[in-house]
């Protein structure tokens, strides 16, 4: 019998491919052009947390951040307290001194 393969990740009643995820970690022309823009700024910084929140994006089990929710809308997409302490917090530290 062969085994059986877990489901796939969902996301609003939505499968969500992992690839998908891993490709948005690298950094796209837009990144490019904001971090290039930061770095010719006196008071700019380019903090880029994509890899501290990798595996704890909206979709994992173990997300920092808030998904949509419409009954609270101003906090969807909003870190959670671990994704402000363990996500966002060390970078900008580390990036802003």
């Amino acid at each position: 019998m062969p085994s059986e393969q877990p489901p796939a990740p969902r996301c609003s009643g939505r499968p969500v491919r992992r690839n998908r995820c891993r490709r948005s970690a690298r950094l796209t022309p837009l990144d490019s052009a904001l971090s290039a823009a930061a770095q010719g700024s006196q008071n700019t910084v380019f903090a880029d947390v994509r890899l501290q929140f990798a595996g704890h994006e909206i979709c994992d089990s173990d997300s920092w951040l808030h998904s949509v929710d419409i009954l609270a809308i101003s906090s969807s997409y909003h870190p959670t307290a671990s994704g402000q302490m363990l996500g966002y917090e060390p970078v900008l530290s580390r990036d802003t001194g």
